[in-house]
């Protein structure tokens, strides 16, 4: 880059005057016809004001734009010449090329300045580094510049360039503008992308600089290269910016925009800002200069918004000049300029600021003793003095206003857009008011994609989630008609509490479960009331104890009532099936016990729970979600929620451990008493339905909690519907049946007998019985209870009978006899009792019934003196056979034992013996036996053998096979002989 400074203008001047000789005539003389490199009209009579004009007028895009430069310039200085502006002065203007190089302009600049008459201003460049370099330059010459396209930031810099102007506006000049543009769309995030250059740089870190101060979010900004296009494109995906300022050459635009199509940076979504103009058609590709296609290109910029300085008078005022833009236009013999950019007419109003400078600075050098005469180009005062008139200028020109700040002119901001293929106004910015208007003569209405405003980012919404009125109003109004029920229910327990029907089905426990459901629905009112409804979460936390406490006891009172009633029945069931019912039932002040001791552990639990571990409210963010009516807006939401430090894991899984055990057993005794259809507790089933409805909502409700989470309404909804619906069905469930036996009584029917199967036809006593199985039911345990009673009667009788059998005396001898007849527990344990040996009998049973099972057995022989009161068919069954009589004498019966399933056998052989005890002939014992049957319940009687004692027992004789050898039988027989007084014993 030449950078000028004393010494440098010195050497060049040497360099310069050297290479004379070998030059001869103007450089480059490119300009038009119609615009000669000098005034060929020279008059004495005045003097002239050289103007030194450097367009681009070759080699370069911006050629044309130069040429309508020259053109208008030409045509300012032929109307102020004409019109005399200058009082004795006249413009004269010489114009060269620059080809948009820094070399060619340099030497087009020294060139004019060896070669010709005095210059006092330079007009030009556009290029911007051209415009820097001469910027730098011609201080050094006292000479003012003024440019009408140079729009390089670096150009304000007054430390620099103190003799630089500029009639465009420069890029950060429409700072305010762009900045005025986003807050009436109310954008607060943007990105920038600018070609890594220096002006462009400058011209968005300007931009960022100024949008920043007034809390404007750039959420990316990039100065790149071509082979970085794609990367920093992709960040602004990544980083969701939407509002793009972009500052490049019309190439590297090109390429910019397509990538900015492949990677979906366009459309409804996005807006593109560009600084500066563009010529007309810029996007084609004409040269193969991208990978995209012209229509990819079209596409991609449609709706693209570009920020330039007004190029003409609105609503045709006329101008200092004395012309409209309309009248410059004809007089200039050109097309109107094509809207985003008019070269012409900022020419055309830097000329005029010239003339206007010079003519003002007159007065003021005649008062400073100076003459227009003594500008050279050492003479620095006059140079000053012509800068301070100018930059105080404020005339209308034909591009609008004409005002300056330090270098920048201070113009109208216009906003315009590409829509299809065309380049509308949409809005003006006005700077001494500071007002964006949308509403200016040829404004058009702003075009958006889609017809919706585009958004700077994805919005983000919070809110905190409260339950809807309408719902929560809806629900707290079912559930107090759900405790309207349960009272009423209670009122119709209460009045009827002396039916037989109300009292069979344990009203007390009925009552406590319909006081349960009530804090069940008191729990359902609780859950409900949420931040939208106390507006602090303050007052939140006494509800969360209420929620816990209503739910938690409510359950345990209900379900508990329920649980225990199942649990009688399942008792009363299981003990049935082992035979009649002899120990006592629970009875229901024992399982009123059985909830209060369910009532006070769960006040206990919560009570330690809330002392030890806190509960607090707190706010906990739900999901992201996107707006159904504006994609772009993120609603960030909080819900309420009852917390502590170890509430999930400690205080909840112990609570659903304790409470899915009584689920669990519930389940159990219910399935157990399936079939329970028992008249006395008419409403098992109803008990046994409750508890699977309670089971099968509590397993949803669990899941729900667990699932639906981030609808907050929904979830409140789908808990309440199932709690409710799980307590109203547990209500009727347990009343309803009540409610309609009671009625069906007051007919007429009798709710017992329709209950358990039976029917009263017409006034006779005659049981229809509907149920066969009932029937069979009925009649077995009628049968088992009429056979035990039996036994225990007999047996009673046959115990009676004995005793009344033994003589009276005044007092009653204990003898073996009487402890034969009394009862097993009536003998006296001191006495001294032996048990005979039990001996192998030789009776086997018959082969038949062998094969029904029956093992051999185990027999005891007693004989005992038969005497005529003794009576063998006592306790005997229908089966005994009729013993003949017998001669009186040594009658014995041998007694045998025979035990099988069900009864107890005894085998009475008879044999008779001579008066001598020898046996009979032929042997053993002869005669007919006789079976007597006697039933199980006789078992518990023990036939035993007392040991002889100094007492008479001669009735009493052992078998042989009880000793051995039979001297046992002698020796009795002798001390029965020997002992007088004793009486004959059966």
């Amino acid at each position: 880059m030449f950078r000028w400074d004393a010494s440098c203008r010195q050497t060049l001047v040497l360099l310069y005057c050297s290479c004379l000789l070998t030059i001869t005539g103007p450089v480059h003389g490119d300009a038009d016809d119609d615009a000669p490199l000098a005034s060929e009209q020279e008059e004495h009579s005045v003097e002239f004001i050289n103007i030194l004009g450097l367009f681009e007028l070759s080699s370069c895009e911006l050629a044309k734009n130069g040429r309508l430069e020259a053109k208008a310039a030409q045509l300012a200085v032929k109307l102020i010449n004409e019109r005399a502006v200058i009082p004795g002065y006249q413009l004269r203007l010489f114009a060269n090329d620059t080809m948009c190089s820094v070399g060619e302009g340099i030497y087009a600049f020294l060139d004019a300045l060896f070669l010709g008459p005095r210059i006092h201003f330079l007009l030009g460049p556009s290029d911007d580094e051209v415009a820097i370099e001469l910027a730098r330059a011609s201080p050094y010459w006292a000479m003012l510049q003024i440019s009408a396209g140079a729009t390089s930031p670096a150009l304000s810099d007054r430390n620099h360039f103190r003799y630089f102007f500029r009639t465009i506006t420069p890029d950060q000049s429409h700072n305010n503008a762009r900045l005025e543009f986003l807050r009436h769309f109310r954008w607060q995030y943007a990105a920038t992308i600018n070609e890594n250059t220096e002006s462009y740089a400058l011209a968005m870190n300007a931009l960022v600089g100024a949008l920043e101060d007034q809390n404007i979010t750039f959420r990316a900004t990039g100065s790149i290269g071509e082979s970085k296009i794609r990367e920093q494109l992709e960040l602004f995906k990544e980083k969701d910016a939407r509002i793009l300022f972009g500052a490049f050459s019309v190439e590297f635009a090109k390429q910019v925009f397509c990538e900015a199509f492949r990677l979906g940076l366009y459309g409804s979504r996005y807006v593109w800002f560009l600084s500066g103009s563009y010529p007309v058609g810029w996007w084609k590709n004409r040269a193969n200069e991208t990978t995209c296609t012209t229509a990819q290109l079209e596409k991609a910029i449609d709706g693209y918004i570009s920020v330039t300085t007004s190029d003409a008078l609105m609503n045709n005022k006329v101008s200092a000049a004395g012309i409209t833009y309309e009248e410059f236009i004809h007089l200039l013999d050109e097309n109107s300029p094509s809207s985003t950019y008019s070269p012409q007419a900022l020419a055309f109003d830097a000329i005029w600021t010239i003339a206007l400078a010079v003519q003002k600075s007159l007065p003021v050098l005649e008062r400073n003793g100076l003459r227009w005469m003594d500008y050279d180009d050492t003479n620095q005062e006059i140079a000053q003095i012509v800068a301070g008139v100018l930059s105080r200028l404020d005339f209308p020109g034909i591009s609008g206003p004409i005002r300056f700040s330090g270098a920048d002119r201070v113009g109208v901001s216009v906003f315009r857009q590409f829509v299809q293929k065309e380049t509308n106004t949409i809005a003006m910015y006005y700077p001494d008011d500071g007002l964006l208007s949308f509403n200016c003569s040829g404004c058009e209405p702003v075009s958006w994609e889609g017809s919706r405003k585009p958004a700077d980012r994805r919005h983000e919404s919070y809110v905190i989630e409260v339950i809807e009125t309408e719902v929560f109003v809806s629900i707290t109004i079912i559930s107090f008609f759900g405790i309207i029920i349960a009272c009423l229910f209670l009122l119709f327990n209460f009045r009827f509490r002396n039916e037989k029907f109300i009292k069979l089905s344990s009203p007390k426990l009925n009552n406590t479960t319909a006081l349960g459901c009530c804090l069940v629905y008191a729990s359902v009112i609780s859950l409900g009331i949420d931040f939208g409804i106390t507006g602090d979460l303050y007052y939140s936390r006494p509800i969360c104890h209420l929620r816990i406490f209503f739910f938690s006891t409510g359950f345990s009172v209900a379900f508990g009532s329920l649980f225990l009633k199942t649990f009688r029945v399942h008792q009363i069931f299981r003990k049935a099936s082992r035979g009649v019912i002899k120990s006592k039932l629970l009875r229901d002040n024992q399982l009123l016990s059985g909830v209060g001791l369910l009532f006070i552990l769960d006040c206990i639990l919560l009570t330690i729970w809330f002392l030890v571990d806190p509960i607090r409210v707190e706010l906990r963010p739900l999901p992201e979600i996107y707006s159904l009516l504006d994609p772009d807006v993120i609603l960030r939401r909080d819900v309420e929620v009852c917390s502590s430090d170890y509430m999930g894991s400690v205080w909840l899984p112990f609570l659903y451990m304790y409470k899915g055990l009584m689920l669990l057993a519930g389940i159990f005794l219910t399935f157990e008493t399936r079939h329970v259809k028992i008249p006395a507790l008419n409403d098992s089933q109803a008990v046994g339905l409750s508890i699977y409805n309670v089971v099968i909502c509590s397993v949803i409700a669990f899941a729900v909690t667990q699932i639906i989470l981030e609808h907050h309404t929904l979830h409140f909804v789908l808990i309440a519907s199932l709690t409710i619906a799980t307590t109203t069905g547990t209500l009727c469930f347990l009343f309803l049946p009540k409610i309609l036996t009671v009625v069906k009584k007051n007919t007429g029917d009798d709710p017992m007998l329709s209950a358990s199967g039976l029917k009263v036809e017409c006034n006779t006593r005659r049981l229809a019985i509907e149920d066969p199985r009932e029937r069979y039911i009925r009649a077995e345990i009628q049968n088992r209870v009429c056979k035990l009673d039996m036994n225990d009667i007999e047996v009673e009788c046959d115990r009676l009978e004995s005793l009344l059998r033994l003589p009276i005396t005044p007092y009653m001898k204990v003898s073996e006899s009487v402890l034969l007849s009394l009862p097993e527990y009536f003998v006296d344990d001191e006495k001294t009792v032996q048990r005979c040996k039990f001996v192998r009998s030789t009776y086997e049973p018959p082969k038949e019934e062998k094969a029904k099972g029956k093992a051999s057995f185990l027999m005891s022989h007693l004989q005992l003196h038969r005497t005529p009161s003794m009576t063998p068919s006592h306790g005997a069954t229908e089966d005994s056979v009729e013993e003949p009589d017998e001669p009186r004498g040594n009658n014995t019966e041998t007694m045998v034992m025979e035990t099988d399933e069900g009864n107890v056998t005894l085998i009475v052989q008879k044999s008779v013996r001579g008066g001598s005890g020898a046996a009979a002939p032929g042997g053993a014992a002869t005669g007919m036996a006789a079976k007597v049957k006697f039933r199980r319940a006789m078992v518990r009687y023990k036939f035993t053998a007392i040991k002889p004692t100094a007492k008479r027992v001669s009735a009493v004789t052992v078998a042989p096979g009880c000793n051995g050898n039979g001297s046992l039988l002698e020796e009795q027989q002798k001390q029965d002989d020997g002992d007088e007084g004793e009486g004959q014993e059966s």
